[in-house]
């Protein structure tokens, strides 16, 4: 049995001043749990360069993220996103374990973005002054009674920097045999026109369009 880092996701944005970063910042930057993220359990991590984000216990959620002091968003989180048990929340950053979309026996994206299983296992501050956060989801009755019955291990790990956010999934397969999964971080990204929106890099690439139904493309761009 060995830790296996599954997935990572990387956002980086504006610049911070270097009065704010090393010792100083670490003196300012924190992390403490809280009971109103989006009205809900969680913990809030704020940096020493005005940088901040939230995570619901809910899910492992990360329900947003602020580059930096007066900065937009990083994260997009719609108006009509519904918090609480047996929810999926629209915006924010999904956990899609261990199945993503529909690809499997599972309901759309797994069962780990509903969970309330999930527990906040680590909240520190490193001595760069960045803040991380360790939240961790154990195989339990329930989702061992489900269509993806393995026992496992699965860490979420969320540092805030001053002007990053990083996250990473680390897997442990604490039965006897063999599993498989398929997973992602669903990153909702706020953007001024979706018309203007693009995907670049699939040239020679298959891939399933969802905007058709799905339809395998050839990837020409």
């Amino acid at each position: 049995m060995k830790w296996v880092t599954i997935a990572a996701s990387i956002m980086l944005c504006c610049c911070t001043p270097s009065s704010l970063r090393g010792v100083q910042a670490a003196s300012l930057s924190s992390i403490q749990r809280s009971g109103d993220v989006f009205g809900h359990p969680g913990v809030a991590l704020r940096h020493a360069s005005g940088a901040a984000a939230s995570v619901l216990t809910h899910g492992a959620h990360v329900a947003s993220w602020v580059p930096g002091a007066g900065a937009p968003p990083g994260l997009f989180m719609s108006e009509l996103a519904r918090f609480g048990k047996g929810e999926a929340v629209r915006g924010g950053i999904p956990v899609c374990f261990p199945q993503f979309g529909p690809r499997g026996p599972l309901a759309q994206h797994g069962f780990c973005r509903r969970s309330d299983e999930w527990q906040i296992s680590k909240e520190e501050v490193l001595p760069n002054g960045d803040v991380r956060a360790v939240l961790t989801l154990t195989d339990s009755e329930e989702t061992r009674a489900s269509a993806w019955p393995h026992r496992f291990v699965l860490d979420y790990e969320v540092v805030l920097g001053a002007d990053s956010l990083t996250t990473g999934l680390s897997l442990r397969n604490t039965g006897e045999g063999e599993l498989s999964f398929t997973c992602a971080l669903h990153s909702y990204f706020p953007v001024a026109d979706i018309g203007q929106a693009s995907v670049v890099g699939l040239k020679g690439c298959e891939y399933e369009d969802g905007t058709a139904g799905g339809a395998v493309l050839g990837g020409a761009g």
